[in-house]
């Protein structure tokens, strides 16, 4: 097993500030997630991040979570075809939160977690070192922005 490097995109804070990629060799990722919560999305073609502080508008950009996705993902609609994955802080409620504003997506809460990543092609993991396994490798390096 070799090393990977992957082209990375850090996720800032707040509801504004998420991202998208595609693609098996770029990663998004954030960390000080508790008690905060990354939303990551994928719906088979891209993957998305949010770093959430706030489910309403009293977080960072003011936005609500469900307002910010549907800025980043235009055609999320229901989220029929989407894969979302929760971890963090409060992952537990959230999940309600988006299985009313998403009921058509499957919600998975991978529980308390300090960062997330997650590559272009859905692979989701808490911690780099559980990346690298996801990936079959013995390490993951992250390389500046894509």
């Amino acid at each position: 097993m070799a090393a990977i490097e992957l082209a990375g995109t850090y996720v800032m804070q707040g509801n504004t500030n998420g991202n998208w990629v595609s693609g098996r060799h770029a990663v998004l990722y954030t960390h000080g997630i508790d008690p905060c919560v990354a939303v990551c999305g994928f719906n088979g073609s891209v993957a998305f991040m949010i770093h959430s502080d706030s489910m309403r508008t009293s977080g960072v950009g003011s936005t609500e979570l469900a307002d910010g996705i549907r800025a980043l993902v235009p055609a999320m609609g229901d989220g029929a075809g989407w894969e979302l994955t929760l971890a963090g802080g409060s992952s537990a409620r959230v999940a309600a939160y988006l299985a009313e504003h998403f009921p058509s997506a499957d919600i998975y809460d991978r529980g308390w977690s300090e960062s997330a990543y997650i590559t272009g092609d859905g692979i989701f993991a808490s911690t780099k070192g559980d990346l690298a396994r996801s990936l079959g490798s013995i390490a993951v390096t992250i390389a500046g922005p894509l």
